[in-house]
């Protein structure tokens, strides 16, 4: 059985924290709203990422930083970002946005307890899991797969550099 530390998990978030600068701080706000073929924008991936660190820290005992008009922009299910919109955040506000949850969300990494990570939750489809299990879920699984999205976004907006 694999079992990670509080500090594994905090050292998974920070990498992929890292991952987002790699891919993004060279892209513009009007890059960022390219979308690749059948995907969606960098801006969108990078909202959604934070709307879901916005979700873990509140699972952990948190409190949420994002406003509930963010969430329905970047929500699980929300519509596609292609260009630019009055309803859409700056991408250099989406970096600052993330960068500020960064220390949140890595003390509630690193504090929760073992009994915290047991308790039952639900997910969006109604059925039940561990805290751990959705936490698990989120940093390397959701994460990752929106971080290895952002490799189609730069190419989209033209960027063929290689990162990693």
């Amino acid at each position: 059985m694999l079992t990670l530390t509080n500090e594994q998990l905090q050292a998974q978030a920070q990498l992929q924290t890292r991952l987002v600068h790699m891919h993004l701080d060279d892209i513009t706000h009007a890059e960022s709203c390219i979308a690749p073929v059948g995907g969606n924008s960098a801006n969108w991936v990078l909202g959604h990422l934070i709307v879901s660190r916005d979700d873990i820290i509140s699972m952990l005992g948190g409190t949420r930083s994002q406003s509930a008009a963010m969430q329905a922009r970047y929500g699980a299910g929300s519509q596609a970002i292609t260009a630019p919109a009055n309803d859409i955040t700056d991408l250099n506000t989406l970096i600052k946005l993330w960068d500020e949850q960064a220390p949140q969300f890595y003390a509630q990494l690193l504090t929760a307890t073992p009994e915290l990570y047991a308790q039952e939750v639900t997910r969006r489809d109604g059925s039940k899991t561990t805290l751990s299990t959705r936490i698990a879920f989120y940093l390397l699984f959701h994460e990752a797969f929106h971080l290895g999205q952002l490799e189609y976004t730069r190419h989209a907006a033209g960027k063929h550099n290689g990162l990693i």
